[in-house]
């Protein structure tokens, strides 16, 4: 996948469908990466969101993506008021709990779709706001 292409689709789409609770500017390295397009597509539109969720006006996203050897790695940071105190991030992706409660769904849907090709993901608090990693395999050549 035109990883450029796909994250800059996904991001038009949700400052379309979100456009007066975030501003997104987008630095995106071109590079192929190996991903299922409609994941990736997914994957942007999910932490889009909840960066949204977070702060209603005067939100921004930075996504920020470049090459790394042999993976690429994208960057989603927000100035959003941090993690709720009570959020906990899995560490191994897992199947997706439909008894669970339903904050937080979004980020296991991301951790799951990551790791099913082939990536990692890491979200933390930075200082004003959060950073999303997504971290993926690029394809040789």
């Amino acid at each position: 996948v035109a990883i450029a292409d796909a994250v800059t689709e996904a991001v038009d789409l949700a400052t379309r469908l979100l456009p007066d609770r975030m501003q997104v500017s987008c630095d995106l390295v071109a590079s192929a990466v190996r991903v299922d397009r409609e994941d990736l597509l997914q994957i942007t539109h999910n932490l889009l969101t909840n960066s949204s969720n977070a702060r209603r006006a005067g939100l921004q996203v930075r996504v920020m993506g470049a090459a790394m050897g042999d993976r690429y790695q994208i960057q989603f940071l927000d100035n959003g008021p941090g993690l709720p105190p009570t959020f906990e991030f899995h560490s191994e992706p897992t199947a997706l709990d439909l008894d669970a409660e339903l904050h937080g769904v979004g980020l296991r849907l991301v951790e799951v779709l990551v790791s099913r090709n082939g990536g990692r993901f890491d979200i933390q608090d930075v200082e004003g706001g959060v950073l999303a990693t997504v971290d993926l395999p690029r394809l040789p050549g």
